[in-house]
């Protein structure tokens, strides 16, 4: 490895606040893990980033039992899969991502919270669709029938991840950071 320091965007966040979010101090770091191997792949240091996604996959496999996606993304990523093996793995995560929890999003228009009050649970239908289509853009990534390259998916992580811990972001880092055909 280089020996420089990893770049890490995501301000400090305390171990407590990261647990009351339902997040582990491992899944912060195998996010900051993979996004600083991406910039190190794209940026021509190969050698670097592959030390990197082995050591997020050792998090991974430790932290993040099967069916988690990013178990998946972490395992293509360190090329310690193959294309179809990945893909079936992705797919039998279905019931992880159903497990996942749709998150709230403030709203702060009248319009919206009258909405919310005539059509309860519409806003988590809407969420609980964003999950499923991006567990979908996953597969097809892994299958090589999505049209997004690596360098791409890193720019979508970077302005589409969300300031705060929640499942969809989880899902987001799995899909987004996979170092896949494409």
């Amino acid at each position: 490895m280089s020996g420089k320091p990893i770049s890490v965007s995501e301000p400090a966040v305390s171990l407590e606040h990261l647990e009351r979010m339902g997040w582990s101090n491992a899944e912060l770091i195998w996010e900051q893990i993979q996004e600083e191997a991406a910039r190190l792949w794209l940026g021509g240091g190969e050698e670097e980033a592959r030390e990197l996604w082995q050591g997020a996959l050792g998090i991974a496999e430790a932290h993040f039992p099967p069916p988690d996606p990013r178990l998946v993304t972490s395992r293509v990523n360190a090329a310690k899969t193959s294309p179809a093996a990945a893909a079936t793995e992705w797919a039998e995560s279905e019931p992880w991502v159903e497990a996942l929890k749709p998150g709230v999003r403030a709203r702060s228009s009248m319009f919206h919270f009258r909405l919310r009050a005539k059509h309860p649970g519409g806003y988590e239908a809407a969420g609980r669709k964003a999950l499923r289509s991006l567990f979908r853009q996953g597969l097809d990534q892994l299958q090589a029938a999505h049209a997004t390259t690596f360098e791409q998916r890193l720019e979508q992580w970077k302005s589409r991840k969300p300031a705060g811990f929640n499942d969809y972001r989880k899902l987001l880092g799995a899909v987004l950071l996979l170092r896949a055909p494409g």
